[in-house]
């Protein structure tokens, strides 16, 4: 794509549907990365999610990929400072910064190349805004690698948290606290982190997805499903149309049990989720809600089937007192079948010397003797047919 004009391109961008502006974007990013080019273009307040934004973010990525380290991340920060409006420099910080670590989470930096970039950083900076782009890049590939040791210490006692302490106290910074803690089994903290960063008035979305993260990964405890659960249904309230909360919401939703609900929430994240911007980003996001929707069908599977075939304590003690109530019942007509036909066989064995009434008696005794073999054979057919509940089988 020839760069004549890239703004009329990105203006001309926006009128075509979103897929096709998107492969316009990544043209003219990479024409930029060929040509050793910088976006000069502004991004207006209302610009992120439209061609000039997506299209400065496609550069950036491209970028970082191929260079992943703070270095290129610093560039990147006096970029967005220079020309992002400030009405939307915080959301774009946050989004690039942490999704640019996310793909680039294998390659984290070195101590020794993390200081040297905070000293130019403090020493060359004019905002404060710099390293904070940086400390959160930084730090979103120590979330993505679940390093939560090494994170809470960045953010507690790095050189670059330091050149960032006007930025240390926003909600995506105490989510990230809350993140960590949540990994290390510190409940008390990161509930504590959790709440303070959920209620913050400037809460983001980058904040509330890194709250969720945390409770998803937490070590479970009984409490950590109905807590993910309550959480991301409030964001899915507040976001109804993000596909990542409907999957962390599917996720509360399994851990309490709610298989049903569950696999609907899984479904409509599913369906959600955009086909555009890096097909790496979205095919291993996919994967993901793929993974979890496996879980979500096998634990429902496996609930029905442990319910359906294991009985409860109640239905087991019924069921035996039905067989003993039957074992009863087959002794006592045994017994008096034997007795008929024991009686009922000598009088007939001696019907030569016994009156006609006698005679009568004996041959009533071996009919009332053969009806009561048939029903026991009647007897023995319902206990074969009855459920392991002591209920008979619909037929």
């Amino acid at each position: 794509m020839p760069l004549d004009d890239p703004v009329e391109a990105l203006l001309t961008a926006d009128r075509l549907p979103p897929r096709e502006r998107d492969r316009t974007c990544e043209r003219l990013a990479q024409t930029l990365i060929d040509s050793g080019t910088v976006p000069a273009w502004n991004v207006p307040a209302d610009g992120a999610d439209r061609a000039v934004g997506v299209c400065a973010d496609m550069y950036w990525r491209r970028r970082h990929l191929a260079v992943p380290s703070v270095t290129t991340a610093r560039e990147c920060a006096e970029w967005v400072w220079r020309q992002v409006h400030p009405a939307a420099r915080e959301a774009v910080c946050e989004r690039w910064a942490l999704g640019y670590a996310f793909i680039t989470r294998d390659t984290v930096d070195s101590a020794s190349d993390l200081a040297d970039t905070t000293a130019a950083l403090v020493t060359t900076a004019d905002t404060p805004f710099l390293p904070y782009f940086c400390l959160l890049y930084h730090c979103g590939k120590l979330r993505a690698n679940f390093t939560s040791y090494e994170l809470l210490l960045v953010l507690d006692q790095s050189p670059l948290a330091v050149a960032a302490a006007a930025y240390t106290t926003a909600p995506v910074i105490t989510a990230l606290r809350a993140f960590a803690a949540f990994l290390t089994g510190d409940d008390a903290a990161a509930l504590g982190h959790l709440d303070t960063a959920w209620n913050h008035p400037a809460r983001t979305r980058a904040a509330i997805d890194i709250c969720l993260h945390g409770i998803w990964a937490a070590r479970h405890s009984p409490r950590h499903g109905p807590l993910l659960r309550d959480r991301a249904a409030q964001a899915v309230a507040t976001h109804p149309d993000d596909a990542v909360f409907h999957a962390r919401l599917a996720a509360g939703l399994r851990l309490v049990g709610a298989h049903e609900a569950a696999l609907d929430a899984i479904d409509r994240a599913l369906r959600l989720l955009p086909a555009r911007g890096a097909r790496s980003s979205h095919n291993l996001l996919q994967d993901q809600l793929l993974r979890e929707r496996e879980l979500i069908v096998t634990g429902h599977t496996l609930t029905a089937s442990i319910s359906g075939q294991q009985p409860s304590p109640d239905g087991e003690l019924a069921g035996l007192i039905h067989r003993y109530q039957v074992f009863l019942a087959v002794i006592v007509i045994v017994g008096i079948a034997a007795v008929c036909t024991a009686g009922g066989g000598a009088l007939l064995l001696t019907a030569g010397e016994l009156s006609l009434p006698k005679r009568m008696v004996g041959a009533f005794s071996l009919i009332l003797s053969a009806g009561m073999l048939v029903s026991l054979f009647l007897v023995r057919n319902r206990m074969l047919h009855t459920d392991h509940k002591g209920e008979p089988e619909d037929d």
